[in-house]
């Protein structure tokens, strides 16, 4: 059922779908589909967070390179000095 719940709201393209579905991957301790939900609603924040609690190194680079002139100076200076520690 994650696996559907995962797919249907990644292939919709609809933002309030994919965090819907990632709240409830979350709560089911799916954190790596959540966090690629979270990163494609537009929660770049909620997903990183995620990440970094979890070290997602390979899903930060992910996000990383899809964030956008959006991101706000103090989540880069979050992620920095997350590599940093795990360098």
């Amino acid at each position: 059922m994650d696996n559907e719940v995962f797919n249907i709201a990644k292939g919709s393209g609809l933002r309030n779908l994919c965090i819907y579905a990632a709240k409830f991957l979350e709560s089911r301790h799916k954190l790596e589909k959540a966090v690629l939900l979270y990163d494609k609603g537009g929660n770049s924040k909620k997903a990183m967070s995620i990440a970094m609690q979890h070290n997602m190194t390979d899903i930060m680079s992910q996000i990383g390179k899809e964030l956008t002139e959006n991101i706000k100076e103090n989540d880069i200076e979050n992620s920095t000095k997350f590599f940093e520690g795990h360098g």
